[in-house]
């Protein structure tokens, strides 16, 4: 069989090539041309082939598959990354090739589409309305007031995403940023927690619940990403989870794919804040390997090319209390900061950051200076580990303005 595989991820933390077989198949894997150099310290099989893209954002990669198709007739088609999960989709529907098509991935990728159709289903979300401009904005905030949220309904995580408090802050947004596309909701108020999922043959092979300590817009205001994963026996994680299983539910099934939810738990009780058909970021992926024994990564690659270890299993998630921290930076010129941390409670840690780095405009949560995961006897103590974490560090941190 030919399969063409979508990666456009260093080889650090997505070792394909330890996981592809030597076997019958051949694999096509489709990735940047910046990590070409770094391909070539990696030990690929023969019967796998890379094709590096100049520029991934142009028609460089459709072209290139087709063409590939023509000779080759690709047996599936997949990808890992949520912004090349519709361009996927739309070449399963020119050449005819089995899997998620065009009008079932826009449910997951476009938030406005995929709000109106959970709606039909019982499913509930925050009161929402597609905008293009200021104007727009304003008849929705007439409906529905002050606070708002604005994103852009392609958008990717938490990038280009404001939460807004009065006219003079919609203003100021509206002025400085293209509001074609965007969806407005109402801000509602809550904790927010993730669902991570993993299905095979049409099965949840493994699901986990997790509550974010600080949101994922709180980078825009100084605090670092983090969150807690809740062990499945707590009732909390019983209910995130029941009700991420009614939204996959409510969506075009899947025989196989991986899934970030994310919820608020209200005080009208949970409500979708989004899904999308990828694997969570931040440290959501090492998290769930090292702690719960299911590399999501490898696992949905395995579940398409026939090999999936979970297919006989019951339903994995999380046993442990885990966490994890992303350092979000300042805006300035990094001068100092700690190169490790003593707490007795630290599993594992990354230092990204280099002095002298300059931070300039703060556009996503998993934007971070270092990366920490944290252990504890209860889903509280890791809270509070993390949150003690956060202090310690960033207390070593020395910012020159620019």
């Amino acid at each position: 069989m030919e399969f063409a595989i979508i990666t456009n991820f260093s080889f650090e933390k997505f070792e394909i090539d330890e996981w592809l077989p030597l076997d019958e198949n051949e694999y096509h894997i489709f990735l940047r041309k910046k990590f070409n150099e770094e391909s070539k310290s990696r030990n690929f099989s023969k019967n796998v082939v890379l094709h590096f893209i100049n520029d991934w954002n142009s028609c460089e990669l459709e072209y290139k598959i087709i063409e590939l198709h023509k000779t080759l007739k690709f047996n599936k088609i997949f990808c890992f990354r949520e912004e090349d999960v519709v361009r996927t989709a739309k070449l399963r529907d020119i050449l005819n090739i089995p899997g998620q098509k065009e009008d079932a991935a826009l449910l997951y990728r476009d938030k406005l589409k995929m709000k109106e159709h959970l709606e039909k289903f019982g499913i509930p979300v925050a009161k929402n309305r597609g905008v293009n401009d200021y104007v727009d904005c304003l008849k929705a905030i007439e409906e529905f007031d002050f606070p708002v949220v604005l994103k852009p309904r392609m958008g990717l995580g938490s990038a280009d995403t404001f939460v807004i408090d009065n006219n003079n802050e919609l203003y100021k947004v509206a002025k400085e940023v293209d509001l074609s596309n965007y969806i407005i909701e109402k801000y509602i108020e809550g904790d927010v927690y993730h669902v991570d999922v993993l299905v095979t043959d049409y099965q949840v092979r493994y699901i986990s619940a997790a509550k974010y300590v600080n949101n994922c817009l709180a980078y825009k205001k100084g605090k670092s990403t983090a969150s807690v994963f809740l062990p499945n026996s707590t009732s909390k994680s019983k209910s995130m989870t029941s009700f991420a299983k009614k939204v996959l539910f409510s969506l075009p099934k899947e025989k196989d794919n991986i899934y970030h939810i994310e919820l608020f738990d209200s005080n009208d009780g949970i409500v979708l804040c989004e899904i999308a058909c990828r694997a969570g970021g931040a440290q959501i992926v090492p998290i769930v390997d090292r702690c719960y024994g299911v590399n999501l990564f490898k696992e949905y690659l395995y579940s398409q090319i026939g090999l999936s270890e979970l297919s006989q299993q019951e339903e994995k998630g999380a046993t442990l209390s885990k966490g994890y921290l992303l350092i979000s930076p300042q805006v300035g010129t990094l001068i100092d900061f700690p190169s490790k941390i003593d707490l007795p409670f630290i599993e594992a840690f990354e230092i990204y950051a280099s002095k002298g780095q300059t931070y300039e405009k703060l556009n996503s949560s998993v934007f971070a200076l270092a990366s920490f995961e944290v252990g504890g006897d209860s889903a509280k103590e890791v809270e509070d580990n993390l949150k003690l974490l956060e202090k310690k560090f960033k207390a070593g941190v020395i910012y020159k303005e620019v």
